[in-house]
């Protein structure tokens, strides 16, 4: 699967659009693809503002664009 097809890589600055942090940015700081599942099911870890680290699925994921 090549890199091109995810929405997220680590580094990235992301957004959470669901669950118990939804609307929570953060930093991706691993993807956890599945060869069985298209990328956007990959399990991905992020690293919150305020310190926590939560999980989520790839599709559940707004990248941020850099502040210009």
């Amino acid at each position: 699967m090549s890199a091109e097809k995810y929405l997220a890589v680590p580094g990235d600055a992301v957004r959470l659009r669901s669950g118990p942090y939804a609307g929570a940015a953060g930093t991706v700081v691993s993807v956890h693809p599945d060869k069985n599942y298209p990328a956007e099911n990959s399990l991905v870890m992020v690293r919150l503002v305020n310190g926590r680290i939560s999980s989520c699925y790839m599709s559940n994921l707004e990248k941020l664009t850099p502040a210009a």
